[in-house]
């Protein structure tokens, strides 16, 4: 009976979460591959869009506050050929676009959609609770006002991390 209580509150949570985190976004590269239209359709969060290089070089990077105009163009025609990404991130998760960006146009390449952790402070003790949707490896440290290391640990192949 435990066990199912902690799998449909599990999976209320994310639905609930889902609800909050409002539509994805959108994007339309034009047919001659000029430009791209960055269309952000939850009028209830602040996003950050960054538009950056394969060599991390910044080519935009910009914020949209609440209630304020949801789309972005990005005039790519000067832009020499190769691999962009295009970030967009709220306080929940962030959405990674991998562009390319031939002579013949742009296309995209890829989408990867990721989970930021939340934090909470109780009693003196920190806790953390972070959705890993790609079973990626999660490296966690814990570090003091001085840099110095107080904890330390990599947990594997796990879904959802409380710690």
């Amino acid at each position: 009976m435990k066990r199912v209580f902690k799998f449909s509150a599990f999976i209320a949570l994310l639905f609930a979460t889902n609800g909050t985190m409002g539509a994805e976004p959108k994007i339309i590269i034009d047919e001659a591959g000029k430009s791209i239209v960055l269309e952000l359709d939850d009028p209830r969060l602040e996003h950050r869009v960054r538009f950056i290089d394969i060599e991390n070089h910044i080519i935009y990077s910009g914020r949209v506050e609440k209630n304020e105009l949801r789309d972005k163009k990005l005039d790519i025609t000067n832009l020499p050929n190769g691999n962009y990404v295009l970030i967009v991130e709220n306080h929940l998760r962030y959405i990674e676009f991998l562009i390319n960006i031939e002579k013949s146009g742009a296309s995209m390449v890829s989408k990867k959609i990721g989970f930021k952790p939340v934090f909470r402070k109780k009693e003196g003790r920190v806790y953390v609770n972070l959705l890993n949707s790609y079973l990626e490896p999660i490296h966690i440290e814990v570090r003091d006002a001085m840099d110095h290391l107080l904890f330390s640990e990599t947990i594997d192949g796990t879904l959802n991390l409380a710690k």
